[in-house]
């Protein structure tokens, strides 16, 4: 489900709280509702792209060497995706809706790891793994206005056993005043290759609407 919704590996923590969504959305909405919707937010215009991220976020100072990829609205879940185009890296901004509940103590407290692997644990199967080690808790960065604590570690991808690939990234909660509620940043890009610096700047130049 991973590879139709989102492509490979763009954003697997995202890809968690949508697949969540998505089954809960099936239950009580309809699998071609939902495959129909789905299907409409995947391929659509750049253009379009900034105009569904725009109710959610203010981007009009994201630096021109980022791109938007993607902006999914999944019953409730919103989720948009940024790449860094010189080296891939990728940012994303969650919204989990009704699917999850954060707070920033949980980065602290070590609460967030454990509802990551629990939200990872519903959609493991045989076709697909992620494994997470090497956690760290990092003092703050800045994103969308506010300095957080954050996580970074490392986590790999396995297809059908098979390792697909190994990536580094960070993991962090921010509150969006508008709605009082909280959200989660993410970046990260494959091992080696993730450079702190590209997400501080994206997250720099982002804010919520007020």
């Amino acid at each position: 489900m991973i590879k139709g919704c989102l492509g490979k590996i763009t954003a697997i923590f995202a890809a968690v709280f949508i697949i969540v969504a998505i089954i809960t959305g099936v239950l009580y909405g309809g699998y071609l509702y939902i495959k129909r919707d789905m299907q409409a937010q995947l391929y659509i215009k750049d253009e379009e792209l900034s105009d569904r991220a725009e109710k959610y976020i203010d981007i009009s100072d994201i630096p021109e060497e980022y791109k938007l990829t993607k902006v999914l609205d999944v019953t409730g879940v919103m989720v948009v995706i940024a790449e860094y185009i010189p080296n891939g890296q990728k940012m994303g901004i969650i919204s989990p809706g009704w699917v999850a509940k954060f707070k920033e103590q949980d980065v602290l407290n070590g609460s967030l790891e454990k509802k990551i692997n629990n939200y990872l644990a519903k959609i493991e199967n045989e076709k697909l793994q992620v494994n997470i080690k090497n956690i760290e808790q990092k003092h703050s960065f800045n994103a969308l206005n506010q300095t957080v604590p954050y996580l970074e570690s490392d986590f790999s991808v396995l297809s059908k056993g098979r390792l697909t690939g190994r990536y580094r990234g960070i993991i962090a909660v921010v509150k969006n005043s508008a709605t009082d509620k909280n959200n989660l940043v993410i970046s990260y890009n494959e091992t080696g290759k993730y450079e702190p610096a590209i997400a501080d700047k994206f997250f720099k130049n982002v804010k919520f609407h007020e």
